[in-house]
């Protein structure tokens, strides 16, 4: 008797938390199982705050004498990521041009203060030797934007190479060099600037030779296949290092329907995560993005400068997923920039057991943070994931 009393009041106690979770169901809807339903959001991190870390990360780096560290070592062990030792000083270049870009966008006078006291370095070494100003091209052309100085101007034209004679630019060893100097972003620049045929004539010839040649017989790897057949790894680099600045001044159709064919046919967007399979993914990566929102800049079709955006998007936030070292996903020391390459291997960003010895690089950081800044990715949300304990 006694048991069964002892059941009646535990039965009596359910259904009395039973009825008082069911009134709360009615009189908070709003509520009702989302315990259950609500998914755990994934860390977001601002455009501006990204931009921001690698301002200060450049910053860190610069040195009184003008140059800049370039290679931090980053381990699990550490805090802070530290300089390289034995490691030779960075001329300054793209890191001069992004401080100098950040601080016209922000107003910040320090980074303004730290560019042109490199800048001043830069010029005077370029006045020794031929080879500081094409060291600093585009920090030069990032000045002459800004100030329309004279000096800037006949450093950038001292500071060009001139291309060599009788190459037909039909093998890898002939065209590669001039994606790893961006030689044709600076011919098509010094057009832009002083309108000179020379520099128009030699882009141009380059980049006949490459479109005749097709971008998808210059080899390499299988990157990914669409409609039926592969894109080698070598196209999307040369589309965007060779043909984009050639079109920007030439408005050739012929190059257009090239860089077409491999950046809108393929639908290269959604393929974005074959890139890190590659030996040098953020490389390729960053080279593709700067091709992709060149030619939404000057794409006149109102669809396909939609799927430009969209593609450039697609890259630039599985860059940001991979790569970025923020507070809200550390991989090292979570100060909003980005790793970019490893000491001993290459492997995929996922296999976590080879994150144990990571380089940040100033040069790559400013390359990319520019692309933020000029792609116009202030204002974005970037979606982080997390791909393991760190």
């Amino acid at each position: 008797m006694r048991d069964l009393r002892h059941l009646l009041v535990y039965t009596a106690i359910v259904l009395a938390i039973i009825a008082v979770i069911s009134i709360g169901f009615v009189l908070f809807p709003d509520f009702r199982f989302s315990w259950q339903s609500k998914a755990p959001e994934e860390p977001q991190v601002n455009g501006s705050e990204i931009m921001s870390g690698v301002a200060e990360f450049i910053s860190s780096a610069w040195r009184p004498d003008g140059t800049f560290a370039d290679y931090y070592q980053c381990t699990k062990n550490d805090m802070v990521c530290k300089p390289l030792l034995n490691e030779s000083a960075y001329a300054g270049g793209h890191a001069i041009a992004y401080l100098l870009r950040y601080a016209e966008a922000t107003g910040l006078t320090l980074y303004r203060y730290k560019a042109d006291a490199a800048m001043e370095k830069a010029l005077s070494a370029c006045e020794i030797d031929v080879n500081e100003c094409e060291r600093n091209f585009f920090a030069l052309a990032a000045y002459y934007d800004v100030t329309k100085e004279k000096r800037y101007l006949e450093a950038l034209e001292k500071g060009i190479q001139a291309l060599p004679q009788n190459v037909t630019y039909s093998t890898v060893e002939e065209v590669f060099p001039l994606v790893v100097s961006d030689h044709m972003n600076k011919l098509a620049l010094l057009y832009e600037y002083t309108g000179k045929q020379a520099y128009y004539d030699a882009a141009d010839a380059v980049a006949r030779a490459v479109a005749l040649q097709g971008l998808n017989e210059y080899g390499g790897v299988d990157l990914y296949y669409a409609n039926g057949s592969a894109v080698k790894v070598r196209a999307p680099l040369f589309a965007a290092s060779i043909l984009t600045p050639a079109y920007k001044i030439t408005k050739n159709e012929t190059y257009k329907k090239a860089i077409d064919s491999i950046f809108l046919d393929t639908d290269i967007g959604s393929h974005a995560d074959a890139f890190f399979s590659t030996v040098t993914p953020l490389q390729n990566m960053r080279l593709t993005v700067a091709g992709l929102i060149e030619m939404a800049d000057v794409e006149t079709d109102p669809a396909k400068k939609r799927s430009y955006d969209n593609a450039a998007d697609s890259m630039m936030v599985l860059i940001v997923k991979n790569r970025l070292d923020s507070p809200l996903r550390p991989i090292f020391d979570g100060t909003n920039n980005f790793v970019t390459g490893w000491i001993n291997e290459i492997k995929r960003p996922e296999d976590v057991s080879y994150l144990e010895v990571n380089l940040k690089s100033t040069y790559e950081n400013a390359l990319i943070a520019t692309l933020l800044l000029e792609g116009g990715y202030r204002d974005h949300e970037l979606l982080l994931d997390s791909f393991g304990e760190r």
